[in-house]
């Protein structure tokens, strides 16, 4: 709950500051800071090298293991910020946009401002604090949002979104030193790195792989369309991974240590699977259906004209987003078992499609990249469900149990919310004509989707409606001693 609410909250934050600069800031100027951003993502990757998540997974992992990954995770950081400033200059040609030179010695900053909070969120985690963690991030949010929105007001361009990211890794840096007690001594040992790389590098090359090629649709888009193009395809993805990928994350990173627990039951790993599959799909469904639903009214309202070209991607990325319950599920099955070497040889099947969707949809357009990123996402969750049933028992039967009720569900509010803007625009054909018209559509609508949801959980009651309806009494009892049987 301490998670989800969080990342929930974070989202929020993110949509809201991001709705306003909209209005301060053009997709060119958003494009700019997203070409560097490729390599700032890829470079995360490096940095932690997977061994956060064979910490977690080590049930004796002691001090030499978290100062020995502490140097680490620092020194490859400082390496890395050396190598890409200086790399900032051929990009700049590259790309054909000279301000990349400028702004790289800043925006590279994150790189060992987050290496050194990396071991005290890794030690949260494994005692399942995430009452602190989800604290420290959105104060974080919070205060990096607001900087973003003065700075854009103030005409800052492109240099806002650079410090906005440079002032949210410093805040979330020194929160987590001030709430952790942690801190580095002057050990590091060799044997202790060689024996969680053992897992942890399995893990780094497959995140290698998923963000290289997560990527590498904007590096082609950069090079052969326009930075306005990467502005447009950019901040639609990122609008749908403020909610998709946040709730995502919220569960995995919550469910990561629990399922790691039971690596030695398989039922109860297959059990618990099951348990998140559902409650993710009952809340991320409808969520995307009804994104889908507010797209044109949103983006007219939030960045007026300018920003319309981006409706059809933010579509489009949505769709992919209802890959996410059980595509998540399989992998976290493998990796609570330890199943390095099979996640790995998975990922290069995976990315061995992606490559092919991606070089054909490279000679048609930006918005067939768009739809090759639903295709990619689509057989990786088929390939992830594949090794699941395989290893867990978590079969096809079980899994389209798991997902089909929320589906069918989400499709029905998202028939009933579309007719209810048609109607409202027939009625007051003025809405689509101003903001505030269009902030009065997206309100109908998502009140009539929320309402319709709602009363299809109650009506055919959902494995994931009872759950959540037990977890809400759970806290009640805990927090007020008896729940009351009217509420």
């Amino acid at each position: 709950m301490w998670s989800a609410g969080e990342k929930f909250a974070t989202a929020a934050v993110r949509i809201l500051s991001g709705i306003i600069v909209l209005r301060y800031l053009f997709p060119a100027e958003f494009g700019v800071v997203e070409l560097l951003a490729i390599f700032s993502f890829i470079a995360y990757t490096i940095v932690d090298s997977g061994f956060s998540q064979a910490l977690i997974r080590k049930k004796d992992a002691g001090e030499k293991d978290y100062n020995s990954i502490f140097y680490l995770n620092v020194a490859i950081a400082l390496a890395l910020y050396i190598l890409l400033v200086g790399l900032s200059w051929p990009l700049a040609r590259f790309f054909g946009q000279a301000t990349l030179t400028s702004i790289a010695p800043v925006l590279f900053l994150t790189l060992p401002l987050s290496a050194l909070g990396l071991i005290q969120t890794t030690l949260m985690s494994r005692k399942m604090d995430f009452g602190a963690l989800s604290k420290i991030s959105f104060t974080a949010t919070i205060l990096s949002c607001a900087l973003l929105i003065i700075l854009a007001a103030m005409g800052f361009g492109p240099w806002a979104l650079v410090w906005q990211s440079v002032a949210n890794e410093l805040i979330k840096t020194v929160l987590l030193w001030i709430a952790s007690r942690w801190r580095p001594k002057r050990i590091f040992s060799t044997d202790s790195v060689r024996e969680l790389y053992s897992f942890g590098s399995r893990l780094f090359l497959t995140g290698i792989i998923n963000q290289i090629f997560g990527r590498v649709s904007t590096v082609i888009i950069g090079r052969f369309h326009s930075v306005a193009q990467v502005g447009y395809y950019n901040q639609s993805l990122k609008f749908k991974d403020s909610i998709a990928a946040a709730l995502g994350q919220s569960v995995h990173n919550v469910s990561y240590p629990a399922l790691a627990s039971f690596q030695d039951n398989e039922d109860k790993l297959r059990m618990a699977s099951r348990q998140v599959v559902q409650v993710l799909s009952f809340i991320l469904f409808p969520v995307m259906a009804g994104l889908i639903a507010v797209a044109p009214e949103g983006f007219a309202g939030a960045g007026g004209e300018k920003w319309l070209p981006a409706v059809g991607y933010f579509r489009i990325f949505c769709l992919a987003a209802f890959f996410m319950p059980l595509s998540n599920a399989a992998i976290n099955i493998l990796r609570a078992k330890g199943l390095g070497n099979t996640i790995l040889r998975a990922e290069i099947i995976k990315k061995i499609f992606a490559a092919g969707a991606i070089t054909i949809a490279a000679f048609l357009g930006v918005k067939a990249l768009a739809w090759a990123y639903v295709v990619w996402n689509g057989f990786e969750m088929a390939v992830n469900c594949y090794l699941a049933r395989k290893t867990n028992g978590y079969g096809f039967r079980m899994q389209m149990a798991d997902t089909m009720p929320y589906l069918a569900m989400s499709v029905a509010m998202y028939t009933a919310v579309q007719a209810v803007g048609i109607a409202a625009i027939y009625t007051f054909p003025e809405l689509s004509e101003s903001c505030l018209g269009c902030g009065i559509t997206v309100a109908v609508k998502a009140v009539a989707g929320i309402a319709v949801y709602l009363l299809l959980s109650v009506v055919f009651k959902p494995a994931a409606w009872s759950e959540a309806r037990s977890v809400i009494k759970g806290i009640a009892a805990e927090r007020y001693g008896s729940y009351p049987q009217d509420a």
